[in-house]
C-alpha cells in the first residue's frame, strides 16, 4: 500500500518548504480534477435552500389568509416595535389598525425616521398592508 505522501507524484517531500501554498493548494486542486462527475440522479434532486434564498411565501402561504389576527392584538405590537426602536420617535406617531392594515399618522423629523417607522410596522405578524400618513417637520 502507497504511503498517504506517494499517492500522488511529486509527494509532499519535493513540494518545497511545507507552506500551505505549496503543500495544501496542490492536493486541492488534483481533487477536484480527478473527482467524479456528478451523477444524474444527484443533479435532478432539489438542493436545499438555507438563508435569504428560503423565505418568501412557502408551499403554505394560503393558511396565513385564512387566519387573521385581532386588530388589537397588532395595534399593541406595532406600538411595541415602534416604542423599542431606538431610530423612531415612538411618541409622535399615532397608531390606528382596521382589518390589519395599519395607519400611521404623526409628524416625525426627516424621511429616515419615517422609513423606519413603516418598515416597523411591516415587520409585525398579521400585518397585510401600512398606510403611512407620517410627514416631515419643516
Amino acid at each position: 500500500m502507497a504511503r498517504y505522501d506517494e499517492r500522488w507524484p511529486g509527494g509532499r517531500h519535493e513540494m518545497g518548504p511545507g507552506s500551505y501554498r505549496d503543500v495544501w493548494e496542490p492536493r486541492r486542486q488534483r481533487w477536484a480534477e480527478n473527482s467524479p462527475p456528478e451523477s444524474p440522479w444527484m443533479a435532478r434532486q432539489p438542493r436545499t435552500i438555507y438563508g435569504p434564498e428560503r423565505y418568501g411565501l412557502g408551499p403554505y402561504h394560503e393558511r396565513l389568509r385564512r387566519r387573521r389576527r385581532p386588530d388589537d392584538e397588532i395595534h399593541t405590537d406595532v406600538t411595541n416595535a415602534l416604542f423599542f426602536d431606538t431610530w423612531v420617535d415612538a411618541d409622535a406617531i399615532t397608531v390606528e389598525v382596521r382589518d390589519g392594515i395599519v395607519t400611521l399618522r404623526g409628524r416625525l423629523p426627516d424621511y429616515d425616521e419615517i422609513r423606519y417607522a413603516t418598515d416597523d410596522a411591516w415587520d409585525v405578524d398579521g400585518v397585510v398592508g401600512v398606510h403611512c400618513e407620517l410627514e416631515v417637520q419643516q
